[in-house]
């Protein structure tokens, strides 16, 4: 097991506290896992998945969610690693926080300019672990810390 799937087995444990059903966005392999992360702790959610390739669009994720309005938590990643999707954290942000949904983004991608948007959005970090990206290249992967107050 690697530090990663160590790591989202950890927040899956965090999310099963909470007692409410989740929506895990897929887009590829990282989302998949996720799912693996869930049904592991024998978590309650949904899934909202979409073709390998795409970024999620507020729509779909608003639908999903007027389809399923007993959703307490999303769970999705920022870049899809197994395509190279980035996908919006502030459209990940904004539509929790208008629906009162706990956000629980996962982040992974090489250093970039990109690595500012953690910093801007989610600055309370529980762990970092370092690990290699499809390319080898160093890559950081974040969970931000999860408040279940």
């Amino acid at each position: 097991m690697g530090p990663g799937t160590l790591a989202n087995d950890a927040i899956a444990g965090q999310l099963s506290l909470l007692s409410k059903t989740g929506l895990i966005l897929v887009s590829g392999e990282f989302g998949r896992r996720l799912v693996k992360n869930a049904n592991g702790a024998k978590l309650l959610f949904h899934t909202l998945e979409i073709p390998e390739g795409y970024a999620f669009q507020r729509s779909d994720i608003e639908n999903a969610l007027n389809n399923y309005p007993d959703v307490g938590w999303l769970w999705g990643t920022h870049c899809e690693t197994s395509t190279g999707v980035l996908n919006d954290l502030e459209l990940y942000k904004n539509v929790c926080i208008a629906r009162d949904i706990k956000l629980v983004p996962v982040h992974k991608w090489p250093f970039s300019s990109n690595s500012s948007l953690l910093w801007k959005f989610y600055p309370p970090l529980k762990r970092g672990t370092r690990h290699r990206d499809i390319n080898y290249m160093p890559a950081v992967k974040f969970s931000s810390r999860l408040d279940l107050e």
